[in-house]
């Protein structure tokens, strides 16, 4: 058995076989709606990464044309690059840029605290080390990604560490536009979208979003960088709440406890101040 057929042996959903063109290498990702695979692309010879859909219902394959035309014509180096979407045999799916690396927790504190993030343990300080010298380098890179999206007239929506790639040379690449939206746009019926733990107060209440909340949801994953820990703790509901009552303790409080640097607590002062 190959390795593609390992990773996905066991799956209960229905797995994106490959085509004439495009052969399956390995999953790299999972979400609500779809799957991410490393794939081969034989006509170009080129290895892409390639979305499809778990199930081709008439709502996914909407949402699916809609994330792959709403950033389409984005073009920055610091926001994963689309390629093309397909339809075959009744399967939907698009191509888009293959980023190696790992997410941006990882890069900037390490893989145990990558873990806790996968085991739910937001709210939990992690023992890990920040790398004060990534942090500096990425969060500059992100800024210019977030700034083009928004440019673009475009909100991501749900910005978070899994949706950061860093690959080995340094190069932060922004993924996932599942949920991007128009900058205005009114949520109407479509309710409360993103992860609960990096949204914005007014995203977490189903309200309009505009840019803001794609810089919320950066300066959260600071304070997690900064502290290894969530601002807010608890079930979603819990969350919501704490994000619109109370302000979330100073960074330094924790930073502190640990014998960080004074650059460090530096730098939560100032993320405290902005």
């Amino acid at each position: 058995m190959n390795r593609a057929a390992l990773q996905l042996a066991g799956s209960e959903q229905s797995a994106f076989a490959g085509t004439q063109r495009f052969q399956v290498l390995a999953c790299v990702g999972r979400g609500a709606s779809g799957v991410v695979y490393e794939v081969h692309d034989r006509e170009r010879d080129a290895r892409l990464a390639l979305k499809a859909l778990h199930a081709p219902t008439a709502e996914a394959i909407l949402l699916l044309k809609n994330e792959f035309r709403s950033v389409q014509d984005v073009r920055h180096r610091n926001l994963v690059e689309l390629h093309e979407l397909f339809e075959e045999k009744g399967q939907w799916f698009f191509t888009m840029e293959f980023v190696p690396g790992c997410d941006f927790l990882t890069y900037v504190r390490g893989s145990s605290a990558a873990a806790a993030l996968a085991s739910g343990a937001l709210g939990e300080q992690t023992n890990t080390t920040l790398d004060e010298s990534r942090l500096r380098a990425v969060l500059g890179q992100m800024a210019q990604g977030l700034s083009a999206l928004h440019r673009a007239q475009k909100v991501h929506r749900d910005v978070k560490p899994s949706n950061v790639q860093v690959t080995a040379d340094g190069r932060v690449v922004i993924l996932d536009f599942g949920i991007v939206s128009e900058v205005g746009r009114d949520a109407g019926r479509e309710g409360i979208v993103g992860t609960v733990y990096y949204m914005a107060p007014e995203q977490a209440l189903g309200e309009q979003t505009g840019p803001a909340a794609d810089w919320y949801a950066l300066g959260v994953m600071l304070y997690q960088a900064l502290t290894g820990r969530v601002p807010f703790m608890g079930l979603g509901s819990d969350v919501i709440e704490q994000k619109v009552t109370v302000m979330p303790p100073a960074p330094k409080s924790f930073i502190g406890r640990t014998g960080r640097s004074q650059c460090v607590v530096r730098l939560a002062d100032e993320h405290r101040s902005g």
